[in-house]
């Protein structure tokens, strides 16, 4: 295991592959409940049967929902680093 002494170390890691998350199940009731909580319902997440005609061919999950599993993906796949540091920014960048 990769034990990191400082926020300086893991700087070194910036574009490395660090590991892989185990996968996470992102059911229709997760997206569900995920509509419920940000009030966003539009239908190509909710409504099945007009998803299966749409461009994906079924629902898809909300795009700020996968993006919040990033703090699960981290704690899964980062090494630990030993000082209390805190990470003060984070950047998040959408390719097409």
């Amino acid at each position: 295991m990769i034990v990191l002494e400082s926020i300086e170390d893991l700087k070194k890691y910036v574009g490395k592959i660090t590991g892989h998350s185990p996968w996470v199940n992102v059911s229709q009731n997760r997206i569900n409940e995920f509509a419920k909580a940000t009030e966003d319902y539009q239908w190509i997440h909710l409504d099945e049967e007009k998803s299966k005609k749409g461009p994906f061919g079924s629902t898809i999950a909300h795009g700020f929902f996968i993006l919040s599993l990033a703090s699960k993906f981290a704690i899964d796949v980062l090494p630990p680093i030993k000082k209390n540091e805190v990470v003060g920014n984070l950047n998040i960048f959408f390719k097409d």
